[in-house]
């Protein structure tokens, strides 16, 4: 497993309470659209869906230079655009890769949420 870097706030402009509650909100739905995806057989308008929030979730951690959590989030964009045929022989391995990427991605809101607390 990839090791990456903690995901870090500017320190010029630090992460405000409500764009780490959004970044969190859209994740977790997320997740649901993957877990849709994965025992769905791959449904066209979820995966789309999944794409678009997942490329959202890459723009806004970028824009908020949360480089770990921009990583992440671009590697979720390139296993959404996945279409049905180049998926349906990867399935095993997507979902373990989802799993570790989307896990990762709860590690990392983690410890931006502890920072904002402490």
């Amino acid at each position: 497993m990839n090791r990456l870097p903690p995901g870090r706030a500017s320190e010029e402009h630090p992460l405000s309470s409500a764009t780490l509650s959004l970044l969190s909100l859209a994740f977790l739905e997320l997740k649901k659209d993957v877990t849709q995806l994965l025992d769905a057989d791959w449904p066209e308008p979820v995966r789309r869906r999944a794409q678009e929030l997942s490329t959202a979730l890459w723009e806004a951690s970028s824009r908020q230079a949360l480089t770990a959590l921009a990583r992440v989030s671009r590697a979720l964009v390139g296993l959404t655009r996945l279409s049905h045929g180049q998926a349906a022989p990867l399935k095993k391995a997507l979902r373990e890769k989802f799993g570790e990427l989307l896990g990762k991605a709860s590690e990392l809101l983690g410890h931006l949420s502890k920072r904002q607390i402490g």
